[in-house]
């Protein structure tokens, strides 16, 4: 019986240990990946929004139109806000006069009337729920 050759039961399971651990470890990086590339889009999509509404500002009477938003102005930005919440995960927007336009959050965007002209994007990262928001003055 000692002239066999092979490997024995335990050398298998351990091999076996080691080939799940290496596959679960490139799991978990594959993941990590699809998140890193699900943020990076939103991002991206993000920032296309704020220029889609600087774009829109400019073409409709400028931030003047905007501080109290009327006709053209209010169908722009209700139509800016649908784009929002259509691309971004719980998306939300929204254009007011802020002195310090980095803070709030969705529902509650901290817009204190005072200030340049703003618009404010906000969303929820992956399915925790992380909050996201970015910013950009639109007066001149």
């Amino acid at each position: 019986m000692r002239d066999q050759r092979g490997f024995s039961l335990l050398e298998v399971l351990v091999a076996a240990a080691v080939l799940a651990t290496a596959l679960l470890g490139l799991g978990v990086l594959a993941m990590q990946g699809l998140d890193d590339a699900a943020f990076a889009r939103d991002e991206r999509a993000a920032g296309l929004l704020m220029r889609d509404l600087q774009g829109r500002v400019a073409l409709s009477g400028g931030p003047a139109a905007w501080r109290s938003p009327a006709g053209q102005a209010a169908a722009e930005l209700g139509d800016w806000r649908r784009v929002v919440a259509r691309d971004l995960p719980r998306g939300d927007g929204t254009v007011c006069r802020d002195a310090t336009p980095s803070d709030g959050r969705a529902g509650a965007p901290s817009c204190d009337g005072g200030g340049l002209l703003v618009g404010k994007v906000f969303w929820r990262r992956g399915s925790g729920g992380e909050a996201e928001a970015r910013y950009r003055v639109l007066d001149s």
